[in-house]
Order: structure tokens, then sequence, then C-alpha cells
């Protein structure tokens, strides 16, 4: 068995007594968007390259139904992002009502008023901040809910 550079001990020991020091924080940046399969770790189909074009007009984002985009913010009346769920301690996505059988994914369960559930590998403060939780609905088109903090409790 290999025993480890003394040096490289010593920095990794450093590196983890000023991240401690610091709060023990992770920054994660904004990724846009994100859909509930790609929060479990199901990877989406990849989508194929976008033609060029000869535009100096800055872009702007179109958002598009028929499950290629976000869609119109969710209906209320059930939504929760519960960033710590009493089980797992991980982040658990409670879909109103009107949307049991109507998403895809890979939801876990239905209670609580007949709602989906959707459990996750990390708590919600894991996810970052100015999160699109966003359900592709069966019949096409997708819809969303902002969620401005992972760590705190959001419900529409």
């Amino acid at each position: 068995m290999a025993v480890a550079n003394p040096f490289v001990r010593l920095s990794l020991a450093v590196m983890a007594a000023v991240w401690l020091a610091a709060g023990c924080e992770t920054k994660i940046e904004d990724e846009g968007p994100v859909t509930l399969a790609e929060l479990q770790g199901i990877q989406p189909e990849p989508e194929q390259p976008a033609a060029e074009t000869e535009t100096t007009e800055p872009e702007t984002p179109t958002v598009i139904a028929g499950g290629a985009g976000i869609g119109p913010q969710g209906e209320g009346g059930g939504f929760i992002w519960k960033p710590i769920g009493e089980h797992t301690g991980k982040l658990v996505v409670i879909l109103p009502p009107q949307y049991t059988g109507h998403a895809s994914g890979a939801y876990t369960g239905v209670a609580n008023g007949g709602r989906m559930h959707f459990r996750f590998s990390k708590p919600g403060s894991g996810y970052g901040r100015n999160i699109l939780v966003v359900a592709n609905l069966k019949a096409g088109g997708a819809v969303h809910w902002p969620i401005p903090n992972g760590a705190a409790r959001t419900t529409y």
C-alpha cells in the first residue's frame, strides 16, 4: 500500500481547514432551468445543435410549448418544494393534485391529497438559488415553478 506524500496530505488538510473556516459553503452557479428528470439524474435526450445564423441582434430566450421549453408557470394550490424531507433528509417536490397522472418522470408515489411526490439525491440547498422546477406534461408542453432559494421551503 502506497503512503501519501506528506506535502500532499498537508496541502489537503490546509484546503479543508480553509473551506471549513469559510463556512463550509460551495458556490453553485445558476445553470438555468432544470427539469425534474435532470434533478433526479435522468439524462435527457441530446439536443441537436442549432443552425448558425448571421445576425447581430442579441438572442432573447424563447419559451416553447410542447415539452421543449419551460412553459407557463404551473398552477398553485398544492406545489411544495420541501428542501429537507422527513424520511430521507433530502429534497422532495410535490406537485399540485391537478397534475397527478399528467406529469412525466420518475415519481415515488402519490399521497397527501392525491399529489405526485418526487424525491431527490440531495437536500434542496444542494441545488443553489434561482431554480426552475419544470414538469413535462404527458399530453405535451410543460409548466414550471420558480424557486428563489433551494434551501427554503417554497409553496404555490
